[in-house]
């Protein structure tokens, strides 16, 4: 019997993923704690740790092949689906069906990118941008598990996205040393966005501020002529993720 080793099969090698997709988890939790928003979230969880076995397996059967790789990726898959499936049911039982208009909005964000995935293309701009989107409604789900007010919910998502969107065009950039301008309107889109919540006293003003800061830290990572290296970009985006979500939530 051919023996898989299943540790690459199921976490997936995808450190600015994962950290896309606890920031807006981390941000709503802290603005609106509660136990159905904390199940929603472990149902984000698995639901990302499954997409990576169920997109190899995907691609074996595309290939017309049936390996004891895609069963095993089958099986965790399954594995991860069943605690996803739970803490959604609990959390919608618990916080009720209001999160379900979020989610289904990510949900399709997440469908076409795991699309693109699956036919190798994951890497484009679109799938990336579809993946930061997803993940960013996430956080509007969460507080309306909470049983926080739409115009609240909404926030958060929006500065989520102000968050994951800008970012991901910021790191394509270093890689690619192209597409700049782009990502320099893209940040200074979401500190406008946070000045204009701020006058309208939907957010604190550690949320323009944030947005701000990561501007700035995108004008002077692009004036650099040398990247860094993948690994130190994103140790240096985690600290910038963990930062942006202090300054919004205890403003």
């Amino acid at each position: 019997m051919t023996s898989v080793a299943l540790r690459p099969l199921a976490l997936p090698n995808e450190h600015g993923a994962w950290a896309m997709l606890f920031e807006p988890i981390a941000l709503a939790l802290v603005v609106v704690p509660s136990a159905a928003g904390a199940l929603l979230a472990v149902a984000a969880l698995f639901a990302f740790l499954a997409r990576h076995p169920l997109k190899l397996a995907a691609q074996d059967l595309m290939r017309g092949r049936r390996t004891a790789r895609t069963r095993a990726c089958e099986w965790i898959a399954l594995i991860y689906a069943i605690p996803a499936a739970v803490a959604l049911a609990a959390a919608l039982a618990i916080g009720g069906a209001t999160p379900l208009l979020p989610l289904a909005a990510g949900l399709a964000f997440a469908a076409f990118q795991f699309r693109m995935d699956v036919h190798r293309r994951g890497r484009t701009l679109a799938a990336e941008l579809s993946g930061a989107s997803g993940t960013a409604i996430v956080a509007a789900a969460i507080a309306l598990a909470g049983h926080a007010a739409w115009p609240l919910a909404a926030s958060l998502a929006i500065l989520a996205g102000g968050r994951t969107l800008p970012t991901t065009l910021f790191v394509r950039s270093l890689r690619r040393r192209n597409g700049v301008v782009m990502t320099l309107v893209a940040h200074a889109a979401a500190a406008v966005a946070a000045v204009v919540m701020w006058r309208l006293q939907l957010v604190p003003i550690g949320a323009p501020i944030a947005m701000a800061l990561l501007f700035a830290r995108a004008v002077l990572g692009l004036r650099s002529e040398t990247p860094p290296a993948p690994k130190i970009i994103g140790i240096r985006e985690v600290g910038w993720g963990a930062a942006m979500v202090a300054l919004i939530a205890f403003a």
